[in-house]
């Protein structure tokens, strides 16, 4: 094991690069001649860099030389007596160094220079091309540092977006609680109300049963009283079925027949276990997927029957929604106004779920989701 540091202050630097002008480099030469390594370092002085270089020539003096610090360039030899570019381009690769790394040599083939750059290369000099080292070095930092531009935006926008999600979910949640408080302050409050205002209804129509034009009155107080209490409850349940608190299958099943009666396309639900209780969060998040499927159905499917399926086991809940409609149009997916799609793929991938929505053009079309299933809180929301 082998290795030497060098400075090219030692050197003779290039007259006309002015010392302001100088760079850094550490670089870490893979070779086994120290006259080309002088060469080497020669030639990056002289376009204008301040080099720290350290030379090895086997893997074990490599491997310490990675660990010691941060390299900004490695340059191998092809071929060594212990070593060979190729297993030092493995070993920088395998170490996690994302430093740019030049192959040189005199007796590399095209095949082999093509190789190593599919393995990661970042460039391969001929021997005979010395020369062309410092551009290369140039070329491939400017692209290593493009590279790691890229990626501190590309994780800056993953962050970004995971914030969005994190603040849909939330937005969701908010919304889900008040549907849920309005939802019961519409039906304790405004039902109660009208409940009450019927009860006295009935006994002023025992005072007022001689007087038939004052009954008909008060008959028809009691339809419109009644028109106001089924209208509360819809509103009610359109917010959020109370059904929910007693699963999610007697949630669907009700907006299954809630559909079926308003748009006349048949609907019907299965479930493996009709009685099962899921966390409150996951029942709210498969009744809207499902609501809003039906929705996409009604307006854009044509279809006369929908059918769904809702299997729950121990680890996950999926529910299927299948209808006979037109299908998808090749590239329905890709558009930027399909929010009611990517509302739904939100709402499941904020439960850590996943879903898939298919079909083709005339054979109807299919949304699919799963999500881990969650235990159910021991206390439930009431009426």
């Amino acid at each position: 094991m082998s290795f030497a540091n060098i400075h090219s202050p030692a050197l003779t630097p290039d007259p006309e690069t002015p010392p302001a002008a100088r760079r850094p480099l550490h670089a870490l030469i893979v070779e086994d001649s120290t006259e080309d390594f002088d060469l080497i370092v020669a030639i990056l002085s002289r376009a204008g860099w301040t080099v720290e270089a350290r030379r090895v020539e086997d893997r074990a003096a490599m491997r310490l030389a990675l660990a010691s610090r941060r390299w900004d360039v490695m340059i191998a030899d092809h071929s060594l007596p212990q070593f060979s570019g190729s297993e030092a381009l493995e070993l920088a690769k395998n170490s996690g160094a994302e430093s740019p790394f030049i192959l040189v040599s005199g007796l590399i083939g095209e095949d082999a220079a093509v190789a190593a750059l599919h393995a990661g290369a970042d460039d391969c000099i001929n021997k005979a091309s010395l020369s062309r080292i410092a551009h290369a070095v140039e070329r491939s930092l400017a692209a290593t540092e493009a590279r790691r531009e890229r990626r501190r935006a590309e994780d800056a926008l993953r962050d970004s977006l995971e914030e969005l999600r994190a603040l849909s979910a939330h937005v969701d949640k908010m919304i889900e609680g008040e549907r849920a408080g309005f939802a019961r302050e519409l039906h304790d409050q405004v039902g109660g109300t009208l409940t009450a205002l019927r009860s006295e209804l009935d006994g002023l129509r025992k005072r007022v049963d001689a007087d038939p034009a004052l009954g008909k009155r008060v008959q028809s107080m009691d339809k419109l009283i009644a028109t106001a209490m089924d209208a509360t409850i819809s509103m009610s349940r359109a917010l959020r079925p109370n059904m929910l608190d007693d699963g999610v299958f007697p949630a669907i099943q009700w907006q299954a027949h809630e559909f079926e009666e308003r748009t006349g396309v048949a609907c019907h639900v299965a479930c493996n276990d009709e009685e099962a209780l899921l966390d409150i969060e996951q029942s709210t998040a498969l009744y809207r997927v499902f609501q809003e499927a039906l929705t996409n159905v009604a307006k854009h499917a044509r279809a006369s029957r929908v059918d769904a399926e809702l299997f729950i086991s121990a680890s996950a809940v999926t529910l299927e929604v299948r209808d006979n409609g037109g299908g998808l149009a090749e590239g329905a997916l890709d558009k930027r106004a399909s929010f009611g799609i990517r509302g739904m793929m939100e709402r499941v991938r904020g439960l850590g779920g996943w879903l898939d929505v298919s079909g083709q053009p005339g054979e109807g079309a299919t949304v699919m989701i799963s999500i881990p299933r969650r235990k159910p809180k021991s206390v439930r929301s009431g009426r």
